[in-house]
């Protein structure tokens, strides 16, 4: 599964044109059982597509 959790064009370029697109284009793994849960629990859906190497 590959989403991309921007809010306008100019914030997706911006990161595809960043040094951790150009590290990792593909993204991370992620577990679909924790996913479900996060969704279920709640959690912002921002911050559930959030890559995790960039979550502070």
């Amino acid at each position: 599964v590959r989403v991309y959790n921007f809010e306008t064009v100019p914030e997706a370029i911006e990161f595809m044109n960043g040094p951790k697109f150009e590290e990792n284009p593909i993204g991370v793994d992620y577990d679909p059982e924790e996913f479900v849960r996060r969704v279920r629990s709640g959690e912002d859906e921002k911050r559930i597509k959030m890559r995790s190497d960039l979550v502070k």
